[in-house]
């Protein structure tokens, strides 16, 4: 006698009893792989805001650490000088800044040397300074002489400011400073603006020799806050120490607190050295020395 054997599927009630057990196990699972996801990416997202405003605070410091600088002066030797014991004078193709005290350096290479300024002049348009030459010099060799920095460099701490000012400082959410803010020789205005509609930190760089300040950009998003505190140096009528604060927030909500994240970022004392430079001027007879303040700066900080 033959056996007959038969095949059996799964009744459509033992698919929906085995569909529900594995969603009841795979569910839970999805929502913690689900949330671990929103969590990276809200990490993710955090560290981005963070980095994008450490940039900002870096490129600020940078910039005020230059505030007030000037540029050097490069001339060249009209006639062959020197060597002389007593003083000669030296004939340049430009004096113009030159000042009694300077400290200039002549020619380049073995015949470099660095000596003071004793007097300055210009007879029959021919500009020249006198100083002790311990080497000869040829006409064409190099004369470099400093820029006097401008005692105004950190020109404007303005805006608004949540907190309570320290006594003697300048509080508020734009700064303007100028300088040789690149190092290029150019002198530079930056200005540094906090939009609290659009979250934005700006910044703009116009030269001083223009009468039209350049259009601002971004270099800050997600900002909730911006802070800059400038002290004067040694209780003198010079602006050159700084404390900079940003804050900022991440760009969406934080899924297990339903806040968005808030960083703060600081950066301080900063100093602008050559304002700390003509601070000290400023207490003795190189006073006279200090660069004059660029006459469109006035016109760039109000546009």
């Amino acid at each position: 006698m033959t056996r007959r054997l038969t095949s059996r599927g799964f009744t459509m009630i033992e698919l929906m009893i085995s569909v529900g057990v594995l969603l009841a196990v795979l569910g839970p699972v999805m929502a913690m792989f689900s949330q671990l996801e929103h969590s990276y990416s809200g990490t993710q997202q955090g560290m981005a805001v963070q980095v994008q405003a450490q940039s900002a605070l870096s490129l600020i410091a940078n910039e005020i650490e230059l505030a007030g600088s000037n540029a050097t002066t490069d001339t060249v030797l009209s006639t062959d000088v020197g060597p002389c014991s007593q003083g000669c004078e030296v004939n340049v193709a430009s004096g113009a800044g030159l000042n009694v005290g300077d400290q200039v350096q002549v020619d380049t290479g073995s015949k470099q040397e660095l000596v003071t300024v004793t007097n300055t002049g210009i007879t029959s348009g021919q500009a020249w300074f006198s100083a002790v030459l311990k080497n000869g010099h040829t006409k064409g060799a190099t004369v470099v002489y400093p820029g006097y920095p401008y005692q105004d460099g950190v020109y404007a701490v303005s805006g608004s400011y949540t907190g309570t000012c320290p006594a003697n400082a300048e509080c508020g959410s734009e700064l303007q400073i100028f300088g040789n803010l690149q190092g290029d020789g150019t002198i530079n205005f930056a200005e540094y603006k906090y939009n609290a509609a659009s979250q934005t930190l700006t910044r703009s760089i116009t030269p001083v020799a223009d009468t039209s300040i350049n259009a601002a950009y971004p270099i800050c998003d997600h900002v909730t806050n911006v802070e800059f505190i400038a002290y004067p140096i040694n209780d003198s009528s010079v602006y050159g120490e700084l404390n900079v604060s940003l804050t900022v927030q991440s760009p969406y909500l934080n899924p297990q607190t339903g806040q968005y994240d808030q960083f703060n970022l600081h950066r301080g004392v900063l100093e602008a050295r050559d304002e700390a430079v003509a601070a000290a001027m400023m207490n003795s007879w190189e006073a006279s020395n200090l660069a004059p303040t660029p006459g469109n700066v006035a016109t760039l900080a109000t546009q």
